[in-house]
């Protein structure tokens, strides 16, 4: 299964997690697109409802999971 949200960030457009590998897709505004792997549910839970969803995305997900650019 795989959960949705959009994201309201100064280059962050929308995030995609898929439950059956916990992998993490995040959109950029720029059109490019990055697979975060082993990436626990509470994250995107997280980065969902987070107030700065790219200050919460530079601090907690960029250099903290394996990653690999998907487009």
């Amino acid at each position: 299964m795989t959960l949705s949200s959009e994201l309201e960030s100064s280059f962050l457009s929308r995030a995609d997690y898929n439950q059956l590998d916990k992998s993490l897709t995040v959109s950029f505004k720029n059109g490019s697109k990055f697979s975060y792997q082993d990436v626990p549910q509470s994250v995107y839970e997280e980065l969902s409802v987070a107030e700065k969803p790219s200050g919460y995305f530079n601090s907690k997900i960029k250099d903290g999971f394996n990653f690999r650019k998907i487009g």
